[in-house]
């Protein structure tokens, strides 16, 4: 298979070790690829990262999987794509608003605000035949923990030498 990526901040010696190509936007990212995965963290530049003003630009027939946080990707824009073929499938792991989804009987009798369309979006999504939602567990795997322990193990180590190893803003 050919991956492509693309990022804010591309490193070239991890693309010719892993045997990756980065690509210049996200656009071209969109337009050629068949499964497209979302890795990258919440912030203002990344939130509804893929919109309506986007969709138009993925390769009809592609996937789209979000393990990433579920504001990245607009449930709007993910039931329009997915209701007109724009996209085959979805595999999401979270989904915009769905601290709202765990709490709707608070918000229900609460003086809260809430944004309800994010409920009611992420629940066409839950009945889509052509997407599978699973309970925020893709980082479930052996391989996973054991990387989140190695972290844990070398700030532990780091910090009892008086050395930040990986500094979180």
């Amino acid at each position: 298979m050919n991956v492509i990526s693309h990022s804010v901040h591309q490193d070239k010696n991890l693309s010719r070790k892993l045997g990756f190509k980065w690509v210049s936007s996200i656009n071209k990212l969109l337009k050629e690829s068949d499964i497209v995965t979302i890795h990258a963290p919440l912030n203002e530049s990344t939130k509804h990262m893929i919109n309506m003003g986007n969709i138009k630009n993925f390769k009809r027939g592609a996937y789209l999987i979000n393990t990433a946080r579920g504001e990245i990707v607009d449930n709007a824009a993910l039931l329009y794509g997915l209701d007109n073929g724009i996209w085959a499938g979805a595999g999401l792991d979270v989904l915009e608003g769905e601290c709202n989804i765990k709490e709707e009987k608070e918000f229900l009798h609460s003086e809260k605000e809430c944004d309800w369309r994010d409920v009611i979006e992420a629940h066409l999504l839950l009945k889509e035949k052509n997407v599978i939602v699973t309970p925020h567990c893709a980082f479930y795997t052996q391989e996973a923990l054991m990387r989140i322990l190695d972290t844990t193990l070398d700030n532990v180590n780091g910090f009892l030498k008086g050395r930040v190893i990986n500094r979180v803003a």
